[in-house]
């Protein structure tokens, strides 16, 4: 049994309702239930079979939050166990660059000498860093599709734009400061992976 348009747009406005609102795990999840209502059901009427299906997919589609992903979203199971691939080893590396800082500036002194004598320097750099990631962000943000690699991107950004405007206003800087920002730039590697996959997703569609 080959399912038609409507028999797919139904499929597709199910998960609509139940918040899969990222296109790329809509998309990948329409497939599969398609394919499983074709190949194993395709004896009995589609209304019949749809249920069936849907039904295996209750666990996966149940609304859950996290605290690593958001504490105030709720995402179905199966999109936050993605997002959570997404965010963990960003937030990783941010804590570990971090908690070197903080190691450095007790334990090593000088390090924050050294951070007084090239402080112009290291702001320029970061500031040109900082520029370049924005116009890659812009370039996201206005892009048409809404995928999970754009929600992980935006919220990485977010939170490197609140670590930049902590660190250009502060008071008094250091070493730890010089971590923050060094996370930051270390976190291109995620944001760019993730702006990559999501325009790889758009070029499929």
């Amino acid at each position: 049994m080959q399912l038609n348009s409507e028999q797919v747009e139904l499929i597709n406005s199910f998960l609509v309702k139940n918040e899969l609102v990222f296109d790329d795990m809509r998309f990948e999840i329409i497939d599969h239930i398609a394919s499983d209502v074709e190949e194993n059901y395709s004896e009995i009427p589609f209304h019949e079979a749809i249920k069936i299906v849907l039904k295996k997919w209750e666990t996966q589609i149940k609304l859950s939050n996290s605290f690593w992903v958001s504490s105030k979203d709720s995402f179905p199971q199966i999109i936050l166990s993605k997002l959570k691939r997404l965010f963990i080893p960003q937030v990783v590396l941010f804590i570990t660059v971090v908690i070197i800082g903080f190691l450095l500036k007790w334990y090593v002194p000088n390090t924050n000498y050294t951070y007084d004598n090239n402080k112009q320097t290291i702001q320029i750099i970061y500031g040109i860093w900082f520029f370049i990631a924005t116009a890659f962000a812009l370039n996201l943000f206005f892009s048409k599709g809404y995928t999970t690699n754009k929600y992980a991107f935006k919220r990485g950004f977010y939170f490197v734009c609140l670590w930049t405007v902590v660190f250009f206003f502060a008071s008094s800087q250091s070493i730890v400061y010089v971590a923050i920002l060094s996370a930051n730039i270390l976190s291109s590697v995620f944001l760019y992976q993730n702006y990559k996959a999501h325009f790889k997703f758009l070029k499929r569609i």
